[in-house]
């Protein structure tokens, strides 16, 4: 845990904005990040609501394999991103849960007539979720490459008047985890 507040600190500084509501994968590898981050962080965040539309994409018949044995079958199948292994989901599914995630956030956000107020959401997600998000609405009819790094920092500005837009502020910023290697163990 010493590396992961580490990590949180260098990263702390990126989340000095007053986030109004947190939400994260409900898989535990990504709510125990979220527990680390938002207990050690300066500023006093939400807890973190767990859904399932934020997880990475189910592997199903190949969940805990190597990925090149669902790439290969995927390969084989000749369905590219439509390919669905038997009991899991395709990166279509992921892309439809991106979208659903998004519309909950924007339907559920206070506004009277052309007013708004602003809302600051932190999500701890996976990296399979944030290839399918920016290909939804970011870089529409692109199948973007899924080289998100472990931790790593994306920021997205969503308008949502006239209509819903997004665009990326930051995007794969991994330099906290850069930093939090080379800052020396014995720190707390």
């Amino acid at each position: 845990h010493r590396r992961a507040l580490s990590m949180t600190r260098q990263a702390d500084a990126k989340l000095d904005v007053g986030f109004t509501e947190v939400y994260s994968s409900d898989l535990l590898r990504v709510r125990q990040t979220a527990a680390v981050v938002l207990a050690a962080a300066a500023v006093k965040l939400p807890a973190a609501v767990a859904s399932s539309l934020l997880r990475e994409k189910h592997g199903g018949l190949f969940e805990g394999q190597p990925r090149a044995t669902i790439r290969a079958a995927r390969a084989a199948s000749g369905e590219g991103r439509h390919f669905c292994p038997r009991g899991g989901e395709s990166w279509d599914s992921v892309r439809t849960r991106a979208e659903v995630f998004l519309k909950s956030l924007v339907a559920g956000h206070g506004r009277t007539g052309q007013q708004r107020t602003r809302r600051h959401v932190l999500v701890f997600t996976h990296g399979g979720f944030i290839k399918e998000f920016i290909g939804a609405f970011v870089r529409p009819g692109v199948d973007p490459p899924n080289d998100a790094r472990n931790t790593a920092m994306y920021q997205f500005r969503v308008n949502i008047l006239p209509e819903v837009s997004v665009r990326v502020v930051v995007e794969n910023d991994h330099a906290h985890v850069a930093d939090a290697a080379l800052s020396p163990r014995h720190q707390h």
